[in-house]
């Protein structure tokens, strides 16, 4: 049960440099504490982790990725979403190796822009899902992989993990390669360390602000910024559990992610601003009336333009399930800054203004699928619009890609407002679909933690 008295940040008291010495941090001080848990599209608990197992099975994938590849080489991570994708990552870290979230391809279409990645990264090994690499072969044979590529089945790397691996890091040594969407050029692989990666997660604690007996639910992507960083990394940086789901469980049925936030008593999540306008239009009444989210404290909006009016209409469809008022919190960020730069505080109020005849800030997040447009200044603001990105990876949403789905889904929500505008005045409808809105963040954090 979560308590008023906020949460301390132990890892930065206890002076930890590397993601690695996080993990082996929780593992020996909350080696038998729950971290994860992944839930089937029915909603149904199919897999955990303690601490000490995944600290055990990260090093069962990092002594088989020794044999293929030498500390600084980068692994690319084609794994699906769950908790093999967890262990892949913290695996190429205890191994010395960099880290290339990556999604998984369709195997049976061409992928280029994976091409593109493993190319740009200079790659020497892939971790791939058994689905992918029973069907490698065929599905290398559509499109121009490069040729110094390992293959291997992270399923086959499970070995024995007596003999763990030690690679002395640093906190400037680099953690992982994190691509952008590439909707105005070639994707960029943003170079991110492992001091990087503990002050962003430093700064999403205190924004944050957990407490004791806290814990999450995320469906996020875990080869984007918000997913990973925000839904993986998070947990394991406070030492509090999550519940993990495909992004596909949600799209499907949002429901899905209400019912899981009900069921464990989450405080915490996250979603882009569509996701919250489909809780309340592919929900009931009913559905609704059978939810409890009155432990639901922390909600980031972000990867998209926060709109004011969806958060009040979110606000009032699950009121009666004990939804607070102010649990939605607006949130900026980008892969090049490694992921938040402004948001919160978490239970603050929210302040929305509507826009006037020139464009007013409004509160956003850039994830893969989004590309921020550039700055006036030299210096980046803390809030920004992002300019929506047309183009879709090759994958389908049939095969379950994410960023496309998602972006259909995001279309029909668009389409249901213009419907809605042509009964609008003819004053509204030469402002646009319909009046637009802006959220503020009253906390900027980009600077340091300790500021």
């Amino acid at each position: 049960m979560s308590t008023d008295e906020l949460l301390q940040d132990d890892a930065r008291r206890e002076r930890i440099s590397t993601l690695v010495e996080l993990l082996e941090y929780r593992a020996e001080r909350q080696g038998d504490d729950v971290v994860f848990r992944f839930v089937s599209g029915e909603g149904t608990e199919e897999e955990r982790l303690t601490f000490r197992e995944l600290r055990a099975r990260a090093q069962a994938i990092a002594a088989g990725l020794r044999a293929h590849a030498d500390p600084g080489d980068r692994v690319v991570l084609l794994v699906p979403p769950g908790l093999d994708y967890v262990a892949s990552f913290f695996g190429c870290l205890i191994a010395g190796t960099v880290a290339v979230p990556a999604y998984p391809p369709n195997p049976r279409r061409a992928d280029p822009r994976v091409h593109r990645i493993i190319a740009d990264s200079r790659a020497h090994v892939a971790l791939v899902h058994s689905s992918l690499a029973a069907r490698l072969e065929s599905w290398l044979a559509l499109g121009d992989a490069p040729p110094q590529v390992r293959w291997l089945d992270v399923s086959q790397l499970r070995g024995n993990a007596e003999s763990p691996v030690r690679h002395a890091a640093s906190g400037s040594e680099l953690a992982m390669l994190q691509y952008t969407s590439g909707s105005t050029g070639e994707p960029r692989g943003v170079m991110l360390t492992h001091a990087n990666l503990l002050h962003n997660s430093a700064v999403i604690h205190r924004v944050s602000a957990h407490r004791p007996g806290d814990n999450g639910v995320f469906w996020l992507p875990p080869f984007h910024d918000m997913g990973l960083i925000g839904g993986i990394l998070q947990p394991v940086y406070v030492g509090a559990p999550a519940t993990l789901m495909s992004p596909a469980t949600f799209l499907q049925r949002p429901l899905v992610w209400l019912e899981t936030m009900s069921r464990y008593r989450a405080t915490t999540s996250g979603a882009p601003n569509f996701a919250y306008d489909l809780c309340v239009e592919r929900t009931t009444e009913e559905e609704r009336a059978s939810l409890d989210l009155s432990a639901w404290r922390t909600s980031f909006n972000g990867a998209e333009p926060v709109r004011a009016d969806t958060i009040a209409r979110f606000v009032d469809a699950f009121a009666p399930s004990g939804l607070r008022p102010d649990v939605v919190v607006p949130c900026y960020g980008l892969a090049e800054a490694t992921l938040i730069v402004s948001g919160g505080p978490a239970e603050g109020e929210t302040r929305s203004e509507a826009a006037s005849g020139r464009r007013r800030p409004v509160t956003t997040k850039s994830c893969s699928s989004r590309r921020a447009a550039p700055p006036r200044s030299t210096r980046w603001p803390s809030w920004t619009r992002i300019r929506r990105h047309r183009s879709a990876p090759a994958a389908s949403a049939r095969s379950g890609c994410p960023a496309r789905a998602s972006r259909a889904a995001i279309g029909a929500v668009r389409r249901r407002r213009r419907r809605r505008s042509a009964h609008a005045s003819p004053a509204a409808r030469r402002r646009g679909s319909e009046p637009a809105t802006s959220v503020r963040c009253a906390t900027a954090c980009s600077s340091s933690p300790g500021d």
